[in-house]
């Protein structure tokens, strides 16, 4: 997983139309491994700040950034589950368990190369903070 991103540009839905177009500028991504009676779950928690290039609907901020943490989410899970069919690790999920357990890591290589499952995703919390409205003022009118 990239550990950071920088310009990427998203339209964020709302009853089936696009709300708002929104440009994501910086991010942060933490991947967090846990060990619960011999199995591992992965958390991915993610923080990016973004401002709104072009407003379609009057939303409120707090709803579009909630709204773009969910496409965001909805994209991680995706991008997992697409790597998990061609037996690649997008996230890195296996580098953050070799650092944090390298004992266990070393066990689960020993039965298996590949051990990443559907399930073995835990928790994906992303958060969006819109920092900018620009010229909308966080209004279409």
């Amino acid at each position: 997983m990239a550990r950071k991103i920088s310009n990427v540009i998203i339209n964020v839905p709302s009853e089936g139309e696009v709300a708002a177009s929104v440009a994501l500028i910086s991010s942060r991504f933490r991947v967090l491994p846990t060990v619960r009676n011999g199995t591992v779950k992965f958390d991915i928690r993610a923080k990016l700040t973004g401002y709104i290039i072009e407003l379609n609907k009057n939303e409120s901020v707090a709803l579009l950034g909630k709204e773009a943490a969910e496409v965001i989410k909805n994209d991680l899970l995706n991008t997992y589950r697409y790597g998990l069919k061609a037996k690649c690790d997008p996230y890195f999920l296996r580098h953050a368990l070799y650092r944090d357990y390298p004992r266990i890591y070393r066990k689960l290589i020993a039965e298996e190369p590949f051990f990443l499952k559907e399930d073995s995703l835990g928790k994906v919390e992303v958060k969006v903070e819109l920092t900018n409205t620009g010229k909308y003022k966080g209004r279409t009118d």
